[in-house]
């Protein structure tokens, strides 16, 4: 989907990805995202040496927001500077589709009540 993105930066930095930083750098890695593969948070953290790997056990295609836990390390680091432990994990606060012991059980639809009308081809 990016490939045919219509900005372009021309001072955008392009490598090398190998030197050392003057500030540590914050990879942030979200394990479940379609677009930009945790692998790859992976191999950029490895190529970058003052850099520290944040792993965000969620979905979508974004870390902000979905995990307080990640959120709040992220803006510690944007503040700070200061990079989160070494091997910090978060896990998103919401996860979609789980059945929550807290709710109310979903109103049950009986084919009589909510008939499917399929079209004749």
């Amino acid at each position: 989907m990016c490939a045919h993105w219509p900005g372009n930066d021309s001072n955008r930095y392009l490598g090398p990805f190998n030197r050392y930083t003057a500030h540590p750098v914050l990879v942030v890695g979200n394990r479940s995202d379609p677009a930009t593969p945790y692998q790859g948070a992976q191999v950029a953290a490895r190529l970058l040496p003052n850099s520290r790997l944040l792993t965000l056990k969620a979905w979508g295609h974004t870390s902000l927001f979905r995990s307080t836990c990640a959120t709040n390390k992220i803006s510690h680091y944007l503040l700070t500077s200061q990079v989160p432990a070494k091997g910090t994990v978060c896990v998103q606060d919401v996860i979609p589709f789980r059945k929550s012991t807290n709710s109310v059980a979903p109103r049950v639809r009986t084919p009589q009540s909510n008939p499917v009308r399929f079209p004749i081809w």
